[in-house]
């Protein structure tokens, strides 16, 4: 599972890309988190329990993101 930078680009003119900046993990939980919100799991979820809030949406934003990378490593 490689966490590698999501927008890499060339560093000091160099063919070699930038380790820095925005990683794919946190690129695909920001993804993942906007599907959350727009399906209604804020809503839902707190019909079920309501202490849920943005820490348990972040949570499942990032399980998601850890899963879109396995799958990518396949």
């Amino acid at each position: 599972m490689k966490n590698l930078p999501a927008f890499p680009q060339q560093f000091n003119g160099t063919s070699e890309p930038s380790l820095s900046g925005l990683r794919m993990r946190d690129y695909f939980a920001a993804k993942a988190m906007q599907g959350l919100i727009s399906s209604h799991w804020c809503e839902e979820a707190r019909v079920l329990s309501p202490k849920l809030g943005a820490s348990e949406l972040a949570e499942d934003a990032y399980i998601m993101a850890d899963a879109m990378l396995k799958a990518g490593a396949k």
